[in-house]
């Protein structure tokens, strides 16, 4: 099996960014805006892959350039932040299940407290 990290750096990368910081990984090019996205997407060439931003795939979502999305979830999501789904999704802790035991009180407890 290829070295992984070989790899990724042999593909062509491309970064949607308004920024002008250098692109220093190799084969990386900067792409300005959703429409240079569009442009990309209906040339010739491979499919096209984001992997963990969840900034860049609302926007390409709304614009109707999605064909596919893989949405890997992880049992437990602890503290503040962003919100993946955003504005209208409960949250798991909207519908808690019963404490029975003192342990897992104070662990709750904790959490809601920043102390864990």
């Amino acid at each position: 099996m290829a070295d992984m990290g070989a790899a990724l750096t042999g593909a062509d990368k491309r970064v949607v960014t308004g920024g002008n910081q250098p692109l220093d990984w190799a084969n990386s090019d900067r792409l300005d805006d959703i429409a240079t996205v569009r442009a990309l997407k209906a040339s010739d060439g491979p499919d096209l892959l984001i992997q963990g931003s969840s900034t860049l795939y609302p926007p390409l979502l709304a614009a109707g350039l999605l064909d596919g999305l893989v949405l890997m979830t992880f049992p437990l999501v602890l503290g503040t932040g962003k919100r993946l789904f955003g504005h209208g999704t409960l949250p798991t802790s909207a519908h808690p299940e019963p404490v029975t035991s003192r342990p897992e009180q104070e662990r709750q407890r904790r959490m809601q407290h920043g102390t864990w």
